[in-house]
């Protein structure tokens, strides 16, 4: 199982608003030269009351990166790239407990 990062950003307004992509990789570098190899696009998502659109990205067993967001139209016209923001995922210590060792002759 990977990890998700949530991300919120500030609703467009566009009245032929069809959706948002959201693109993400380890760096500022490999996202800017490949941005569509990790990218989700979705559909038109309801704004909260503060006019934020949330998302939850599943960015795979990547530790950190970035992602930024961008909207499209109904035409398919895609806006520029918003602002690059990091993330970095908090370490875990897994703890095994042994309960039985068995000898397999």
């Amino acid at each position: 199982m990977g990890g998700k990062i949530n991300i919120k950003w500030t609703a467009d307004k566009s009245v032929d608003l069809a959706g948002y992509r959201v693109y993400w990789a380890a760096t500022s570098a490999a996202l800017s030269a490949n941005p569509r190899e990790h990218m989700l696009t979705l559909g038109p998502l309801v704004p909260d009351a503060a006019g934020y659109v949330h998302a939850q990205i599943d960015v795979g067993y990547m530790p950190s990166g970035v992602a930024m967001v961008t909207a499209y139209d109904t035409a398919g016209n895609e806006s520029t790239w918003g602002a690059q923001v990091a993330w970095k995922m908090p370490r875990t210590i897994m703890r095994l407990q042994v309960t039985r060792i068995e000898l397999v002759k």
